[in-house]
This record gives structure tokens, C-alpha cells and sequence, in this order.
């Protein structure tokens, strides 16, 4: 939801914000300029001490006043490629206010490349039990984008063997080393 508020500063509702996508989503909108209305259940689908040590990041970073409205405000939800993603449709001029879009990726990746990818950024050697397909399995699954690229122009840019690395420096540094 965006809004603009009397002093003509962009203002966004972010679900989720503790989360994975929205923590990012809600830096690159305060890097930007906006006031920020994060919300969040904190339900332990995920790792809840991440989502609130995501929350209390946001706030020293990003919270105090300015104009007399706070920058971020929390309440009790490749990450780039996502986040672009996001921006440019809430910025977008030409869209109606309300559409749901497709935001990932358009390419389907193996799934033991993903294996051996994130076994290379963790330096591991991954454990496997090759089995038959299982119900349910599906030999490639992507995002269709089409919508979204015709609408705004998004292409995501970054790969499996570069986004993975990223993620697992990521986890590595957050959850105290590790191995490599």
C-alpha cells in the first residue's frame, strides 16, 4: 500500500518486514526516502530470534523522526532482483492501483547445480540420496514474469552461482562462522 501523506513524502505499508524479502524491501525504500510501516507476526514459520534481530536492525538504523514522522515504524513480516522488483512498481507512474505481479525469476535452475553451488559457497560436500521422483515433484518449476517485464521493465539480473554465495556469506557471518 503507498500513500502520500500531507507533506507530500512517500509513505509504504510493508507485510512481512521482518522477514527475508521484506527486511530488504523496507531498507531500500528508507534509502530512498520513505517513511516506512513495517508489520510483522513473528510467527516461527522461520527463525523468529532472525526476524527480530531483522526488526531491531531496522529501527537503529533507520528509526527516529524527521519532519515530525517517523522514518520506520515496526509493527506486530536473489533479494535484490526482488526488491528492484518492488520499487519499480510502487513507483511506477502508468500502473492502476491495485495488481498482483509475478516477482522472481524467469529461469528455471537444476537442482543439483543449486546443490552444488551452495556446497561450494559453504565449502561442503553435500551428503545425497539419489531417489525416484517423488509425488509432487516437479521437473522445473519457474516465475513467468511476462506481466511485470511488460509493465515496468523488469529482468532480474542475478544468478543462482552469484546469489547463492551472497546468501551463504550472509548466513555464515549471522550465524558465527562456520566452515570456509
Amino acid at each position: 500500500m503507498v500513500y502520500f501523506i500531507p507533506s507530500g513524502i512517500m509513505k509504504i505499508l510493508i507485510t512481512g518486514s521482518a522477514g527475508f524479502i521484506g527486511f530488504h524491501a523496507a531498507q531500500e525504500f528508507l534509502r530512498r526516502g520513505w517513511r516506512v510501516v513495517g508489520v510483522d507476526n513473528f510467527c516461527d514459520y522461520y527463525d523468529v530470534r532472525l526476524k527480530r534481530d531483522r526488526e531491531a536492525r531496522l529501527s537503529a538504523e533507520w528509526g527516529g523522526v524527521v519532519d515530525g514522522l517517523p522514518r520506520y515504524t515496526m509493527r506486530e513480516l536473489d533479494v535484490d532482483d526482488i526488491v528492484n522488483g518492488i520499487v519499480r512498481v510502487v513507483e511506477a507512474d502508468n500502473l492502476p492501483r491495485y495488481d498482483i505481479f509475478n516477482i522472481g525469476n524467469h529461469r528455471s535452475e537444476k537442482l543439483l547445480d543449486v546443490i552444488e553451488t551452495l556446497a561450494q559457497a559453504l565449502g561442503v560436500k553435500p551428503e545425497m540420496e539419489m531417489l525416484p521422483m517423488q509425488a509432487g515433484d516437479m521437473y522445473a518449476t519457474y516465475a513467468s514474469i511476462d506481466k511485470l517485464r511488460d509493465a515496468v521493465g523488469y529482468e532480474p539480473t542475478t544468478t543462482i552461482r552469484e546469489g547463492i554465495p551472497v546468501f551463504a556469506r550472509w548466513y555464515r557471518e549471522y550465524h558465527g562462522g562456520g566452515r570456509r
